[in-house]
């Protein structure tokens, strides 16, 4: 690696600083941290704490879910604890349905995955969104 090279790499940290992201418009959040949008358009109301969504599926069937990043920038990965997903759809690519563990979105990019919930009634899966590198 040149040192050049390092020093981009140390300067991208730097920039792309990772932000809490929202599932169905909720997340945990300290509103002190946000930046101050007091001249922009947008309704910038923070919830601290809103809580985490929830969803619920039924324990023995197949599931479809839709995963958007609607962010202006960064890669997210979706995954859902200990199960894999058949990605089904993606935008702009013609694929063939496969499985994988974790689905990697690209800004605006819309991924349709079916799942297999196998565990019991009483069980709670954990949906993951994170972003950067994997």
């Amino acid at each position: 690696m040149s040192i050049r090279h390092a020093l981009t790499v140390i300067h991208a940290h730097i920039i792309l600083k990772p932000i809490p992201q929202l599932i169905n418009g909720k997340a945990n959040f300290n509103c002190s941290t946000k930046p101050n949008y007091a001249n922009s358009p947008v309704d910038a109301t923070c919830t601290p704490n809103a809580g985490l969504s929830m969803f619920k599926v039924q324990s023995g069937k197949k599931h479809l879910m839709r995963f958007i990043n609607s962010g202006t920038e960064g890669i997210l990965f979706v995954s859902i604890d200990n199960h894999d997903v058949e990605v089904v759809a993606q935008d702009f690519v013609p694929l063939v349905p496969y499985n994988t563990t974790h689905v990697a979105l690209g800004v605006g990019q819309r991924t349709d995955v079916i799942f297999y919930a196998d565990g019991t009634p009483t069980d709670s899966l954990w949906l993951r969104v994170t972003s950067g590198p994997r």
